[in-house]
């Protein structure tokens, strides 16, 4: 892992069809990640996330840079400008398959930034991946929404 890099792991229940599904699509991500999105899963594609609880306000860029369907997808995320000094970052959605029905979903960010802010930050962000990422397993393993009450990843910074 590199330096200041953010890292969360999940182990899910479920086809790599079904959580590529829940990673790459509207429907899927509204489940259990933003309460709003606007996803064209293709490469040069966009996959923007609503941040706020009504799910109206999508974080500017989030290029798709590339697709591997049913195994990663590596998006050129920007963060959004009410947090200031963060850069622009690639954020990767990796499958890896362990059996039939039980895949591990790695969530990778690059730093947005250096220093203690930075690590402030990323630390925060480990956090809230690391529930998102237990929402996305409940979501499976129910096949119900589990977005309920939603915290937007920046919330708290």
């Amino acid at each position: 892992m590199a330096s200041g890099e953010v890292r969360a792991t999940v182990i899910v229940e479920g086809t790599r069809s079904d959580v590529w599904h829940a990673l790459t699509s509207v429907a899927g991500v509204t489940s259990w990640l933003a309460p709003g999105a606007e996803i064209h899963a293709v490469e040069g594609g966009h996959w923007k996330l609503a941040l706020d609880s009504k799910g109206q306000s999508l974080v500017d860029g989030g290029t798709i840079m590339s697709y591997a369907r049913d195994q990663e997808l590596v998006v050129a995320f920007n963060p959004p400008k009410s947090v200031k000094g963060l850069k622009p970052a690639r954020l990767r959605l990796m499958i890896e398959p362990l059996r039939a029905m039980e895949q591990r979903v790695i969530v990778l960010q690059e730093p947005m930034g250096e220093g203690p802010e930075w690590d402030r930050v990323a630390a925060h962000l480990g956090e809230t991946w690391a529930g998102a990422l237990d929402r996305l397993r409940r979501r499976m393993m129910l096949l119900i929404p589990t977005i309920g009450g939603y915290d937007p990843f920046w919330a708290g910074l």
